[in-house]
């Protein structure tokens, strides 16, 4: 009988191309499982999926962590313990440099002895690396594209239920489809409808953000509510998004990124900024986008910490900072003030604030004066 293949993979784009790789060309029609892995799901707990595997099953991990158990770990994501040079040896293909673990699979495969026989478009490798790597064109293409890997992409960012079987399905039909991805994408029922749907919610975060200068604030009532980059479409001039969601248990998750498309240029490494506090559960990242764990508790103090430094010109003051987290939709003062701003009858969201709780107090006067 057969050795299992166990494929984990990451379940965003680059991992499923990645997977279907290994399904198609060394998994090769043996018995297999697939296991996408989620982002929140690194550390110690994927450790103890891989420890309780059993030792004459095969254990494939591709765009994700390293585990010595591996009997094939393939990724681009830097590890401090490896360096930044590139590995590759029988059980190990890691090259930090890479744009994408899809890459790295791609080149294994068709640089090979047999690789001019392998039907492969260069095309593929080439749109992994766009997408997982963020070099697109333009903030609009995000949301106007209709090729089919940017349609799977829009599917993958609005899945609101992460179930295993739905991100293995993918990867099956991309490997039969013989990595013609329009094919794939019309067998799975993706269309460009999808981009369309991805444009509506990015639309819809324009009510829910606050505005600090260089810097987009939007609270959510969970991840991924909105989809990436979707301040930088509705205000192309920001230069930071900042997201804030409640992850339950008195926790609350913060992310930061650049602006990539606009026209500044970021002078601070983000994920050295969010490591540098001693308050946080965790916190890190790269030059251009991190993200942090803290207790609700810190929540406040942690918002100011990031503000005054994303926006040093205009100190966050205390008003301010009560407003952050609250809902734009159901507060009253915090909607007019929005309003405010946008119609440009204040230019300053602090001043319109004040504007509005001045005429809220004038009112309750007139009101105590009519009794």
């Amino acid at each position: 009988m057969s050795a299992m293949f166990h494929i984990f993979f990451h379940d965003d784009v680059d991992g499923i191309v990645s997977a279907a790789l290994i399904l198609k060309y060394v998994v090769n029609g043996r018995p297999y499982t697939l296991k996408p892995a989620k982002t929140l799901q690194r550390g110690d707990k994927f450790d103890k999926i891989i420890e309780a595997l059993n030792f004459d099953d095969v254990c494939v991990i591709v765009d994700y962590q390293y585990n010595k158990k591996a009997d094939l770990w393939v990724d681009h994501h830097f590890n401090k313990e490896l360096g930044d040079k590139p590995i590759s040896n029988m059980m190990m293909r890691y090259d930090p440099k890479a744009k994408s673990a899809a890459r790295i699979i791609f080149d294994l495969i068709t640089m090979g002895p047999l690789g001019k026989f392998i039907p492969l478009d260069e095309y593929l490798a080439d749109t992994v690396d766009m997408i997982d790597s963020a070099n697109y064109e333009s903030v609009e293409y995000i949301f106007n594209c209709t090729t089919p890997l940017m349609i799977l992409r829009a599917h993958l960012e609005q899945m609101t239920i992460s179930i295993d079987s739905l991100y293995s399905r993918i990867v099956e039909v991309i490997s039969a489809s013989d990595f013609d991805m329009s094919k794939a994408m019309n067998t799975l029922g993706l269309d460009d409808n999808i981009v369309g749907k991805l444009k509506h919610s990015a639309q819809s975060i324009e009510k829910a953000m606050v505005i600090n200068g260089p810097v987009a604030i939007t609270e959510m009532n969970r991840l991924y509510a909105y989809p990436r980059y979707a301040e930088y479409y509705v205000r192309p001039d920001m230069k930071y998004a900042f997201r804030v969601v409640q992850l339950g248990g008195g926790r609350i998750q913060t992310d930061i990124g650049f602006n990539q498309w606009c026209d500044f240029t970021n002078d601070i490494h983000i994920g050295k900024m969010l490591g540098s506090f001693d308050y946080t559960i965790s916190g890190g990242g790269h030059h251009d986008v991190g993200g942090s764990i803290i207790t609700i508790d810190k929540l406040e103090q942690h918002v100011d910490d990031i503000l005054t430094i994303l926006n040093p010109e205009k100190p966050v003051e205390e008003a301010e900072m009560e407003k952050v987290g609250v809902d734009v939709e159901v507060d009253s003062i915090e909607a007019k003030a929005v309003d405010m701003v946008k119609t440009g009858e204040v230019s300053d969201i602090n001043e319109a604030r004040k504007k509005v709780v001045k005429e809220k107090e004038g009112d309750k006067s007139n009101v105590q004066g009519s009794v």
